[in-house]
């Protein structure tokens, strides 16, 4: 009886889960097609501006112009790498999210007609001839598409994380290089730091999708993506926090050389303002995605335990009791879809709330954002996501 409670609210929270994820994917797909564009149109413009500068211009002024056209372009790079990788995620989540509410309705339908399929025999599961023959469908079996959805559920957003904080290490460097007042268009490029934390992320993308290749290996995929997220979550923190200080250090400058009333000086208390809404909101997105992970990995966890894949990969035959860890499974399930929802909801509100600035690129250059001009008088601009 417990059983088949459990199982019905596990199909109806992924139902509900599913239903949800596929309407704000395809809105968050369509926001993220637009921003492609133009970003991909800004990229270029910057590109071909940065290429005249570096070529015709040999006074103070131009240089300035091609130091702030270069790190715009750096910017540009990044964003448009981030808003790709969340549209991969964003389009595979809803191919996957329409396939599987087809198979949970018929899941659910099968349930209705033949209801004894869900009972299972109460003996307890002592032997490893028992637990090779044992019948409980765990779902660990995937198919080529469940596993390439797999890997384009958590890479894409693995990859967009490192480039968020990647692009917040450049900021911090180009800033505090700004306050030095000895800045040229050599010392904007990528860094050492940003080419390992790049590198970094590349590296564990590739293991993971190693790790997904090899089936014995599957459990371990998800814990690692679990592992990667986590970290990715401090690594954000941490260069959230040395931004935040480094832009006030660039408030108090702008204070002592121009006073409070100073553009720049509004400017940038309101730049500040803003990125730490932004960060903060992102910071529990991906926290939320985290736990989500970390709650996933223990309900796989305990499905390869009672499978016969435990004893078939690595000759492990455990004591098991079928009825009871079902249940469990069940209440795990619905446990995860919280904070899987909760991630997807804020998810696409941080998308939402870039569509007023997205709709002011269609009547102005794409990305008109100033960095300003630097010299011994004038202050280098720090332009944040927006």
């Amino acid at each position: 009886m417990y059983q088949m409670l459990f199982a019905h609210l596990q199909i109806f929270s992924e139902i509900f889960v599913n239903t949800i994820s596929s309407f704000l994917h395809s809105v968050t797909t369509i926001i993220l097609l637009l921003w492609v564009w133009v970003l991909f149109k800004a990229a270029i413009r910057l590109r071909r501006k940065l290429k005249d500068f570096t070529e015709s211009t040999n006074n103070e002024d131009g240089n300035l112009d091609a130091l702030n056209t270069k790190v715009e372009y750096r910017k540009s790079q990044f964003m448009l790498a981030i808003v790709l990788s969340e549209l991969i995620f964003a389009i595979i989540t809803v191919v996957t999210s329409a396939e599987l509410l087809v198979k949970l309705v018929l899941t659910y339908l099968n349930i209705e007609n033949h209801p004894n399929q869900t009972e299972y025999d109460s003996r307890n599961i002592s032997s490893c001839e028992d637990n090779g023959n044992y019948h409980y469908v765990t779902g660990w079996q995937y198919t080529t598409w469940e596993r390439i959805s797999l890997v384009c559920f958590g890479i894409p957003l693995i990859l967009a994380n490192s480039l968020v904080y990647t692009l917040m290490s450049y900021y911090v460097m180009v800033t505090k290089k700004s306050l030095n007042y000895n800045i040229s268009l050599k010392s904007v490029d990528l860094a050492r730091e940003q080419k390992i934390l790049l590198s970094k992320s590349c590296i564990a993308c590739i293991i993971l999708m190693l790790l997904i290749v090899i089936e014995p290996l599957f459990i371990l995929y998800e814990l690692a993506e679990c592992i990667i997220c986590s970290i990715q979550v401090g690594c954000i923190i941490r260069y959230r926090k040395e931004l935040v200080c480094v832009i006030m250090w660039k408030i108090s400058d702008v204070k002592i050389a121009f006073g409070k009333d100073h553009h720049l000086f509004k400017y940038y208390t309101k730049t500040l303002r803003k990125f730490k809404t932004f960060a903060n909101f992102f910071i529990i997105v991906i926290a939320f995605f985290s736990v989500f992970l970390l709650i996933h990995w223990v309900r796989s966890s305990l499905f390869f335990i009672q499978s016969k894949e435990l004893y078939q990969f690595y000759g492990i035959c455990i004591h098991q009791y079928p009825i009871l860890t079902n249940v469990i499974i069940h209440m795990v399930h619905i446990l995860e879809m919280i904070p899987l929802t909760i991630s997807y909801i804020l998810l696409f509100l941080l998308n939402i709330s870039t569509i007023p600035y997205l709709l002011s690129k269609f009547n102005r250059c794409p990305l008109n954002l100033s960095f300003a001009t630097f010299s011994s008088k004038k202050q280098l601009d720090m332009p944040l996501l927006k």
